[in-house]
């Protein structure tokens, strides 16, 4: 019995055949349509952008990143400004009580206990390179169930925040705690880190940690200007403290956030 013909090319059946990931699909693509007539190919063309800018469109509607299960930023920051709603809302509920119960563990709700952790895989680029992105990706994802495990979440009451901000760059938000708290925090998830390099003991020289900055949330302050503190801590904490460590914004200096804020706008 013949085959029924079909109108596929050696471009499609490399799609359909191998193992290709997404960027592979779309450059074979575009090699196919180099082999088209002018008047297929500005339509093809045409056809092929649209679907690139929808498929961009929804990835950048999902909430959480693909590899690491964290928040995507957009969607930290939505639930971000939603949770200082909901604080707002608890302290107007408890200022119009009455008779408050001393003691209360909610009394003390207040939107400027709410702190900020910038955190900077150390040296990420350089494992990158010796060791494989591959091993890359499964540092990015040990980072990541760290935070989830050491941060709170719950169904009744405002739950810590986790977000892959880009990279080797993941921002915590910590509601409801104090600075103490939070330092104290900050240094047990610098320490699960640095830990996880007793888990690759065969990998040679791998030396695993965190650079993290620290910074408060002010009441009707926004939420870049509070990441952009916590930011300017951990370039110290990496820059002048020698990396693996933390590092709390209000404790700099004027010279020490000026210098840093000429080298980010350097960067941009």
């Amino acid at each position: 019995m013949d085959k029924e013909p079909t109108n596929s090319t050696p471009e499609i059946e490399q799609i359909q055949e191998k193992n290709l990931n997404f960027q592979e699909q779309i450059d074979l693509l575009k090699e196919l349509s180099k082999s088209l007539p002018e008047n297929k190919r500005e339509l093809f063309d045409k056809a092929l952008n649209v679907l690139l800018t929808k498929i961009e469109t929804l990835e950048e509607e999902k909430d959480t990143d693909d590899l690491t299960g964290l928040l995507r930023r957009n969607a930290f920051i939505k639930k971000f400004q939603e949770s200082i709603e909901e604080i707002r809302i608890q302290k107007k509920i408890f200022q119009e009580r009455e008779n408050k119960r001393e003691g209360d563990e909610n009394i003390n709700i207040n939107e400027n206990n709410t702190f900020y952790l910038f955190l900077d895989i150390d040296n990420f680029g350089q494992i990158n390179k010796n060791y494989g992105e591959n091993f890359g990706d499964m540092l990015l994802k040990d980072v990541a169930d760290i935070l989830k495990k050491m941060t709170r979440h719950s169904m009744t009451k405002i739950s810590d925040l986790v977000a892959r901000w880009g990279g080797e760059e993941m921002v915590i938000t910590l509601f409801n705690i104090d600075k103490n708290n939070t330092i104290e925090k900050a240094e047990e998830i610098r320490a699960a880190i640095e830990a996880i390099t007793q888990k690759y003991l065969d990998k040679p020289n791998l030396n695993i940690s965190a650079s993290i900055g620290m910074s408060q949330h002010i009441e009707n302050s926004t939420i870049d200007d509070t990441i952009n503190k916590a930011d300017i801590a951990m370039r110290v904490a990496k820059k002048e403290r020698g990396k693996n460590n933390v590092v709390f914004y209000n404790e700099l200096t004027e010279n020490q956030i000026i210098e840093i804020q000429k080298i980010i706008k350097e960067e941009k």
